[in-house]
């Protein structure tokens, strides 16, 4: 899917990579055996017992976890039941990231809208002195 949202949305620059759970590192070479996907290992930096993205995201095993440019969680998709070898499933996964990145951040909304609210009054202003 990578390779396709590059060749397809390069403008979007969206990213994908694997995040294995904090306790399951020894299980990493059989996550990325055979694949090409960024592999990232989960810590435990504030101490707690558990995986801190894991945590943080409230996500179970398999979930595609969708984070906005701020890395913010906007939603969920499990490949366990949204399999990806079933086309509407991968069609599904990938429109959703396709939304997710094309979503303006808000530094981009304030402008497109300050230059809204200048060219209203552009026009008014034309038309006023017709």
């Amino acid at each position: 899917m990578q390779k396709d949202l590059d060749a397809n949305h390069p403008e979007l620059d969206i990213r994908i990579f694997g995040v294995n759970q904090r306790g399951y590192e020894s299980q990493n070479s059989l996550a990325t055996a055979g694949r090409d996907i960024p592999w990232l290992q989960d810590v435990d930096l504030n101490l707690d017992g558990q995986s801190d993205a894991w945590t943080s995201w409230n996500v179970t095993y398999r979930d595609v976890v969708i984070l906005d440019a701020e890395n913010q969680k906007l939603g969920a998709f499990n490949l366990t039941s949204h399999d990806l070898q079933y086309p509407g499933n991968y069609n599904e996964l990938r429109q959703t990231l396709i939304a997710a990145a094309a979503v303006p951040e808000p530094a981009g909304v304030t402008l497109l809208a300050t230059g809204a609210v200048g060219l209203l009054i552009c026009l008014r202003r034309r038309n006023k002195n017709r």
